[in-house]
């Protein structure tokens, strides 16, 4: 299924983050909430907001409500108690937490007291007292009030807060399977697309691809060390090897680096380097810089050719330019008999470099005067 292209319209709600506050109808004269908020004994079941049933097996399983009081103020508490050696009291507790005072354990229906001057919250406790036996006791309707007698019981006012869900201005498109479905077909047509673009195996990739990452490409064959391609902050590009196979802890000690001024180096040391190294002006051999000139390495350097006409009745002497002798070869073609009186026996001339300016020849003794070609060929 192809993608069609659907416009998608959001849902929009005036007055959304409007908050609304209710009450249950309740008294803000009894400062105790629900026992479905007191911390209670295993042995004790709510049922109902303010009636508590403690299935007694022993003294002293308590049920108890924390909450702040003022300091130096009257208060009266009640509770109807039904069920065997049913109990009550109550602890105050100053600002630190610190326990303060602990009253004693009342079976009356209501007490009145007055607390310190630095009580700041107090725990009251419904319990089964000594002596208790086994069985159900039940805890009603108890209330914690301010002033020196206590009255008749009303639930605590409780506040509930609630969003308004506000007022819909635009439906928007109905959330179902078909505009999901839509979706996803949309992603998927988006990957493929996107996968032609930009080849992740094989196939061929045109145009000018750019990547802004200063490390942008890792090479990896199994069994083999791995190569990074890294453009540092200088103006150069290096490639380096893992130091292991497999790996991508570079070897950057033996990278090879290509800088902007055209000099390439391997490690610390240059390979190419046109302040040191370069191709004469010839384009016939390459030359390098020792310090002071440049100099070939390799290759034809210079040659040198004449005639002289010699004989075996005495050296005769060349000058020539200066070479170096150990880069230096003779080449000589004579031409015409060397004997006067027998051209069949074999005879000899020959050269050599006396000095690096003077080339000699030499013939057999008896050897007419001919002329000899020769070339003197220097390399680098």
């Amino acid at each position: 299924m192809a993608y069609t292209k659907t416009t998608y319209i959001d849902r929009a709600v005036q007055w959304a983050k409007r908050f609304f506050m209710n009450w249950d109808g309740g008294s803000d004269k009894n400062l105790l909430p629900p026992f479905s908020d007191w911390t209670l004994h295993a042995n004790a079941v709510v049922t109902s907001p303010y009636v508590l049933t403690l299935n007694s097996t022993g003294t002293w399983q308590q049920s108890y409500i924390e909450v702040p009081v003022l300091p130096s103020t009257s208060y009266a508490f009640s509770c109807t108690l039904a069920g065997s050696n049913a109990g009550h009291f109550y602890i105050l507790y100053n600002s630190a937490g610190a326990q303060t005072f602990s009253s004693s354990s009342s079976t009356a229906s209501s007490i009145t007291f007055t607390t310190q001057s630095d009580t700041a919250k107090i725990r009251i406790i419904v319990t089964s007292a000594s002596g208790a036996s086994t069985g159900a006791i039940i805890f009603t309707n108890p209330q914690l009030e301010l002033g020196s007698a206590a009255t008749a019981f009303a639930p605590k006012k409780l506040y509930t807060i609630t969003q308004s869900p506000g007022t819909v201005t635009q439906a928007g498109t109905p959330l179902n399977a078909a505009n999901l479905n839509k979706m996803e077909q949309g992603i998927y047509d988006a990957h493929v697309t996107a996968d032609g673009a930009l080849q992740r195996t094989g196939g061929t990739m045109t145009g000018l691809l750019r990547n802004t990452t200063n490390s942008p490409l890792v090479s990896k064959m199994s069994g083999y060390k791995s190569w990074i391609i890294h453009h540092p902050s200088a103006n150069s590009f290096i490639f380096a090897p893992s130091a292991t196979v497999d790996g991508e802890d570079w070897d950057w000690p033996k990278n090879i680096i290509f800088n902007e001024n055209g000099t390439i180096q391997a490690g610390q040391n240059s390979v190419w380097d046109t302040g040191k190294l370069r191709v004469h002006s010839s384009g016939t051999y390459i030359e390098w810089f020792n310090g002071s000139i440049w100099q070939g390495v390799g290759g034809l350097k210079s040659i040198q050719r004449g005639v002289v006409g010699a004989s075996g009745t005495s050296a005769t002497d060349v000058t020539i330019s200066a070479v170096n002798m150990a880069k230096t070869v003779i080449s000589l073609d004579a031409f015409g008999p060397m004997r006067a009186s027998d051209t069949i026996i074999p005879a000899s001339i020959y050269a050599t470099l006396i000095s690096s300016t003077t080339l000699r020849f030499v013939g057999d003794s008896g050897i007419n005067t001919v002329p000899v070609a020769w070339q003197v060929i220097e390399y680098y």
